[in-house]
């Protein structure tokens, strides 16, 4: 390791409110075989995402007893412990303010902005293929957890709708459709 890597170890122990992403990079069904960890002695969190049918939608809330990094951030800003579901559907959209990292490192950035704010550090850069298709774009994997966190702590995330509910709706729009239909044509 370097000086740099000794000073950035040294100041991140002494933080209490850092959460390094760490990575399942082998699964067997929904055990994780392989954990890709930070190299730093800190508290981290699995960054994994997933993905059905190409299209990222959720998170999870736990792999084999390691926190999603959602989960760990929503639960320090909250000072609460969560009990999430394995898999955790997130209400997703756009704006989040995004500061280049080089404004960061020389303190260019109106600080206020992120004073008492959960910040994610995370790779945009569409060269680096941290990106994921999601139901409303295109998003880079540190906005999925953004949204995901916000999801969370706001109590906003998607439920699976059963198959008697969807038939249900289909039946009361069909007869909803049929009534506007026949009451139109007299």
């Amino acid at each position: 390791p370097s000086d740099e890597d000794d000073v950035l170890s040294n100041t991140l122990a002494t933080l209490d409110n850092v959460i390094l992403a760490a990575e399942c990079i082998e699964f067997s069904g929904n055990d994780c075989n392989k954990w890709l960890l930070p190299v730093f002695n800190n508290s981290f969190a699995a960054a994994n995402i997933y993905v059905d049918n190409g299209v990222a939608r959720s998170v999870p809330g736990e792999i084999n007893g390691v926190k999603s990094l959602s989960q760990a951030v929503s639960e320090k800003y909250l000072n609460s412990k969560l009990e999430l579901k394995e898999k955790n559907y997130v209400y997703f959209h756009r704006g989040y303010l995004k500061i280049p990292f080089y404004k960061l490192l020389e303190q260019d950035f109106n600080k206020s902005l992120v004073e008492d704010k959960i910040v994610l550090i995370g790779a945009t850069a569409d060269d680096l293929h941290d990106d994921k298709i999601t139901p409303i774009g295109v998003l880079s994997g540190v906005e999925i957890h953004a949204n995901a966190v916000q999801s969370i702590t706001s109590h906003k995330s998607l439920e699976y709708q059963t198959k008697s509910s969807v038939i249900l709706f289909l039946i009361i729009a069909s007869i909803g459709t049929a009534a506007i239909l026949y009451f139109l044509s007299l």
